[in-house]
């Protein structure tokens, strides 16, 4: 929302925990990146998650980012979903439960860090589009690509577009 994005541009980012983990989520860059934001503005607004802001208006927020390769972890490589998937079946994760599974995201790259001695920063994860945004080509494309930005000092606001 506007009133989000305001308290972003003053006080910074802040992490939250969506179904990949615990971050700030970003479209990665895309011919779509602009729409599914919209779209994911929306859905959430038809849900009431914005009801008790002063302004509940719409708005894009455009980041760039510098990471090093070593901070980054795509969640997609075919090696990183099979380490993911043992850990959950030696936790028992309800596979249905977007809370377990971004616990379980959680542990992963926390047990990797340890593993590396190195923190990450960004991952990179599929991530389904709004339900009301039927135009992205997901049987051809598949999910649209996520960044969950685990440090919030990592993006940059390059600018904030309000859409009404």
């Amino acid at each position: 929302s506007s009133y989000r994005a305001e308290r972003i541009k003053n006080k910074g980012f802040r992490v939250s925990t969506g179904r990949g983990g615990t971050g700030s989520y970003f479209w990665r860059k895309s011919s779509y990146y602009r729409e599914l934001a919209i779209a994911w503005f929306k859905q959430e607004k038809l849900e009431g998650r914005f009801q008790r802001e002063p302004s509940s208006s719409c708005a894009v927020i455009f980041v760039g980012m510098d990471v090093d390769l070593d901070k980054l972890l795509d969640l997609e490589d075919p090696d990183v979903k099979d380490r993911v998937e043992i850990l959950s079946q030696q936790r028992h994760i309800n596979t249905n439960s977007n809370r377990e599974i971004a616990a379980l995201y959680d542990v992963f790259v926390t047990e990797l860090e340890k593993e590396l001695g190195n923190s990450i920063a960004v991952t990179i994860i599929r991530v389904a589009p709004p339900k009301n945004f039927l135009k992205y080509p997901i049987k051809m494309l598949g999910a649209p690509l996520c960044y969950i930005v685990r440090d919030p000092t990592v993006p940059r606001i390059q600018r904030i577009e309000i859409v009404d």
